[in-house]
């Protein structure tokens, strides 16, 4: 009865020192989560600030955006370089000079030539020096002149570039005199921009400051929560310091040699603690079987994938052989047949040309018995046919003593 007692009671304290270790691990994902709790809360409140500060500087971007003075429009070019001077002007006054004399003594030709024809004059020299003189000196003011019509279209096109330039000056000096005027507003928008500046940054320390005091707080109520357990997990591990059923280092397994004495799988503690740290070997190396066989796995399907990604590549190498042997073959047999069409057209204009040295053979021989024929003929028409020797007949053609019947 009283082994049944003890063996109740070192259950009871192993199912205690269970339950503490449990709570102390509980207590331990509270304080993680109190940390993680805090570090989240940080993010979110920065976040938030950073957005309200944006949204604040947006704002008052669109207040001073909206009373932004505008420069006044130069929306106008200047005008074209001014007129070039006339090439062809080297003295104006001289060619002016040359015109006027040219053009009087062509008036003066011209009077001379109507007092001779008035006059009913025959002196055709003078008539026609006259004439000369009106005629040369008229053509000869008239190119004079040319310089001169010249300048004075230069200085048109110049009064008119004038009058652009002054055009163009009054429209400058309107914009320089307005944005004079929008001086002062540029002035004022500058004061402008600098209160918004410092209202930004105003709001800026204003708003840190608020977020470091609720960080504070915050932090401050995160540490007696913390505390809190903190308390609680020192109680927790100041109760398991006064456990002595078992040592401090089999603690973790106190629930499961609590179950073993309960089962009855053992009899002693010793038999229990013994059995616990067997089956917890035994775990653990299940686990590292597992972990083994899930790497031997992982392993294994990582050299299926390379198998599949090398036959894959040896399927490709082997259609692009296929390939390129099929457009060798179609190379091959296009060679040939080309090959085979040459020999065909080598044979037929051997053909043709064995045809034409026929052709000249037969056209030869009809030549030869035409030859031959006309021989004969001539010299059955000689008178010496029957003085000839045989060689002078097969000539006859030739033949220097042929004298006809």
């Amino acid at each position: 009865m009283s082994n049944e007692l003890n063996r109740q009671q070192v259950i009871a304290e192993l199912e205690r020192t269970q339950s503490l270790l449990d709570k102390l691990g509980e207590i331990n994902r509270k304080s993680q989560a109190l940390v993680e709790e805090r570090n989240e809360g940080d993010g979110v409140a920065t976040e938030a600030l950073v957005k309200e500060m944006k949204r604040f500087q947006k704002a008052k971007q669109k207040i001073v955006q909206e009373k932004l003075p505008h420069v006044a429009k130069t929306d106008f070019s200047f005008p074209c370089e001014r007129p070039k001077n006339p090439e062809d002007v080297g003295d104006p006054a001289k060619d002016i000079m040359k015109g006027v004399v040219s053009s009087v003594l062509a008036v003066a030709g011209l009077a001379f030539w109507l007092i001779l024809l008035i006059t009913g004059s025959k002196a055709w020299g003078l008539i026609f020096l006259s004439v000369a003189c009106m005629l040369g000196f008229g053509i000869f003011s008239l190119v004079a002149m040319i310089p001169v019509r010249n300048i004075l279209a230069w200085e048109q096109l110049c009064g008119e570039w004038e009058e652009k330039k002054s055009l163009w000056e009054k429209k400058m000096d309107d914009v320089a005199r307005r944005n004079e005027k929008n001086l002062e507003s540029f002035r004022d928008f500058d004061v402008l921009y600098l209160n918004m500046v410092k209202e930004c940054d105003a709001f800026y320390v204003e708003s840190t400051n608020n977020l470091i005091e609720e960080r504070e707080k915050a932090r401050q109520e995160i540490l007696k929560r913390f505390d809190v357990l903190k308390e609680q997990g020192d109680a927790l591990v100041k109760e398991l310091d006064g456990i002595t059923v078992i040592h401090a280092d089999l603690f973790e397994h106190a629930g499961l040699i609590a179950t073993l004495l309960k089962t009855g799988r053992a009899d002693t503690l010793k038999e229990a603690i013994n059995l616990a740290l067997e089956e917890v070997r035994k775990d653990e190396e299940e686990r590292q079987r597992r972990e083994e066989a899930r790497a031997r796995a992982e392993i294994l399907e990582e050299q299926a994938t390379e198998n599949r990604l090398y036959n894959e590549a040896m399927q490709r190498a082997a259609e692009n052989q296929a390939r390129a042997m099929r457009e060798h073959h179609a190379e091959m047999e296009r060679a040939a047949r080309e090959q085979a069409k040459a020999a065909e057209l080598q044979a037929q204009a051997a053909a043709a040309a064995n045809k034409l040295a026929q052709d000249q053979a037969r056209a030869a021989q009809v030549r030869a018995r035409s030859a031959e024929y006309e021989a004969r003929e001539k010299c059955r028409g000689c008178v010496n046919s029957t003085k000839c020797s045989f060689a002078a007949r097969q000539n006859s053609l030739s033949c220097g003593a042929y004298k006809p019947r």
